[in-house]
């Protein structure tokens, strides 16, 4: 609680797994999609006020009203300064209680006699009291200090509980607590002392987790060791054991331990200040008896002191955010024309520093490559034009490569005779955008050649996966239009009719992945039908490049809108307040927390649709931009790695690990598609 500081603080650890890990019990669903900071920053008077920050991550945070007090310490305390606020969310569920020390630490370290209390239904407007220990209560007199104060709610007695450090005289400092009143203005009765001490040594910085029926009570040891201890119980007030060993994983003094548990996951962070280092540690445990240190990819904008971190949702985020600005932090996706060049050529430019061009040309590095074609028409970039014609050239302007035509597959296969396969056609979109760019009949022959052999055979069959359509159905708009060859929009036609007789569900709008997850054959973890978010994705944004290049005389192409109008519609209902998709679109609880593989292409489609006039603006807008804002504030990391996409697959796994560190090549080409339009969006403005 106490203790000069300069101050860097490196935050908080990977949110790890947003879905639990495969041995950890099922997930339920959150509610909660970020997290409130409280904090205070300093030993200055100025710096003794309530601030708060946001993070839609758990690890990067950005300060609300540019790191200003958001609560007038003057206004609610007796001394003119508040540390330590602690805040938690009521059992209600929406009324929000904090407490902090009322103290101005130059008046010394034993000079503050009470603790401030603070309610509210909003997180914006607060009603305070201030409670003087030596006021309230008899017998005070050698009262020396009232430290670290913090809240949980009793389900038996029914209220909430205040817990504090007392030290009286000589005595050590003891951990007490008193009942809040009715309407959390005033402490109901005397204070009792909450945990005994085997060593009768000072403790201080009480904070209380409940976890599967226990009680865990982290507090400092002041004066006696100086690290972190835990006691148990199996109730609140009383029954404290001891756990006789340090928990801080590092050999500096610490204090300050505060505990939250991480969204979408069974893990939680334990985060405690080094004092005498200017920074916090932080560290995550499943079981908070084993910690592990996460100190690494951490953002602020502000260097905070004491405080607690409480997860709230998105619509609680916004409101504290539409109150509080931040300077260009939390909840600011880029929306000038300017900002979204400089993070698309971030993000790419992160991309190829750290992948080589000579790779394969199956789908995966395809379908990066249709997001660079994008960034590339976007920024006129050489490199990137060079990176995708070298990777082209690396495969021979090819995908598979068999010759032997009788040996040609279009099931799902890796091998050189899966010629026939999507998958490996995809490749053939980057070949006919380079075509365009440069003449040369190499970049389309082998292009021309699978694709004209298929078209004569007498299968439709070949897109019998969701995937697919995204793959192949651009390749035949885009050979169309370098050939004219009428037979790549009737086959196109054709293939499409096949796919919707067996992937299509007319209920909903939405496209299963392929046959074998149509409803009721194949249900979600809750019963539901189970629409993946990528395979949906891939439908979505395949559509949106089909209108794009389609002839506005062609027959079909009502249908293809149709299509399109109504996944618009469906994807619409199913995305989360926080603009992602789930990885089961209408079962989120069934592998819950983001995915930005499904949000980037879905966020991509809808762009294209209101850049070209085929979408309302004013109603699919504030779609477009939700899922805009996760993927800039979320998805991106600091250094432009694109996280949170789910590995490659087919389905929602339930218990999967989606985190800020699972990446791939194909979600970063979803991410500059859906860039490259929003720069689009943002040039008309």
């Amino acid at each position: 609680m106490k203790r000069p500081l300069r101050l860097f603080f490196l935050l908080l650890s990977v949110l790890g797994a947003l879905a639990a890990p495969a041995a950890a019990r099922p997930l339920k669903a959150d509610p909660y999609s970020a997290y409130l900071f409280a904090y205070f920053t300093g030993n200055d008077i100025k710096e003794e006020a309530i601030r708060f920050a946001l993070s839609t991550d758990g690890y990067h945070y950005r300060a609300l009203n540019g790191n200003q007090p958001v609560v007038s310490s003057t206004t609610i305390s007796e001394t003119g300064g508040v540390r330590d606020p602690h805040i938690v969310r009521g059992a209600d569920g929406k009324t929000f209680y904090m407490v902090a020390t009322d103290m101005v630490s130059a008046k010394g370290w034993s000079s503050n006699r009470g603790m401030v209390l603070l309610k509210s239904k909003d997180l914006v407007n607060w009603t305070h009291s201030a409670i003087n220990f030596q006021k309230r209560y008899a017998g005070q007199e050698n009262l020396k200090r009232v430290w670290a104060p913090q809240t949980i709610y009793d389900p038996q007695a029914k209220k909430y509980l205040v817990y504090f450090s007392l030290q009286h005289g000589s005595e050590p400092d003891k951990i007490c607590y008193a009942y809040a009143n009715k309407d959390f203005t005033d402490l109901e009765g005397e204070p009792k002392q909450l945990f005994f001490s085997p060593t009768n040594g000072s403790c201080i910085d009480g904070d209380i987790v409940a976890k599967d029926g226990l009680y865990y009570l982290f507090f400092k040891t002041e004066g006696n060791g100086n690290g972190i201890k835990i006691a148990v119980s199996d109730k609140l007030t009383s029954g404290y054991v001891l756990r006789d060993n340090y928990v801080q994983q590092t050999k500096d003094p610490v204090e300050g331990a505060g505990t939250f548990k991480l969204n979408n996951s069974n893990d939680y962070i334990l985060m405690y200040d080094l004092y005498t280092k200017g920074k916090y540690q932080f560290t995550r445990s499943s079981d908070l008896q084993h910690f592990a240190v996460v100190d690494k990819d951490i953002s602020m904008d502000f260097h905070p002191r004491h405080g607690t971190v409480m997860p709230i949702t998105a619509a609680e985020a916004a409101r504290l955010a539409k109150r509080w600005p931040s300077a260009g932090g939390l909840g600011s996706a880029p929306t000038k024309k300017a900002d979204v060049l400089a993070l698309l050529t971030k993000v790419n430019d992160h991309w190829q520093a750290t992948h080589t061009p000579q790779v394969r040309s199956f789908w995966d590095e395809a379908a990066y490559q249709t997001g660079n074609m994008a960034a590339f028409a976007v920024t006129k970039n050489k490199k990137y034009r060079q990176y995708a014609e070298d990777w082209a050239m690396h495969n021979k302007w090819q995908g598979a490569t068999s010759n032997d035509r009788d040996e040609w597959k279009y099931t799902y296969g890796e091998t050189p005779d899966h010629v026939l396969f999507g998958d490996w056609q995809i490749c053939f979109q980057t070949y006919a955008d380079l075509y365009k760019l440069k003449r040369e009949p190499i970049r389309i022959a082998r292009a021309r050649q699978v694709m004209e052999y298929e078209m004569s055979t007498t299968r439709s069959d070949y897109w019998w996966w969701a995937d697919g359509l995204y793959m192949v159905m651009p390749v035949m708009t885009k050979l169309y239009n370098i050939t004219q060859n009428p037979q790549y929009l009737d086959k196109l036609h054709q293939y499409f009719g096949y796919a919707n007789s067996i992937m299509y569900d007319a209920e909903t709008g939405l496209y299963y992945r392929d046959a074998k997850y149509v409803y009721p054959q194949h249900k979600s973890a809750n019963g539901q039908k189970d629409f993946w978010a990528r395979g949906d994705g891939w439908v979505f944004a395949g559509l949106a490049k089909v209108l794009a290049d389609l002839p506005a005389t062609d027959p079909h192409r009502a249908e293809y809108l149709t299509k399109y109008l109504g996944l618009a519609a469906a994807l619409k209902k199913a995305q989360q307040p926080e603009g992602y998709w789930t990885r089961s679109l209408l079962d989120p609880a069934h592998a819950p927390g983001p995915e930005t593989s499904g949000t980037a292409f879905n966020t991509y489609a809808y762009l294209w649709g209101i850049n070209h006039g085929v979408l309302d603006k004013q109603e699919y807008l504030p779609t477009a931009m939700k899922g805009w804002q996760y993927l800039t504030t979320t998805a991106v990391q600091p250094d432009g790695t694109v996280g949170y996409v789910q590995p490659i697959g087919e389905k929602a796994i339930p218990g999967q690990v989606v985190d800020k560190n699972s990446t791939s090549n194909f979600g970063v080409g979803a991410f500059l598609l859906a860039a490259s339009e929003m720069y689009y969006f943002t040039a008309k403005k």
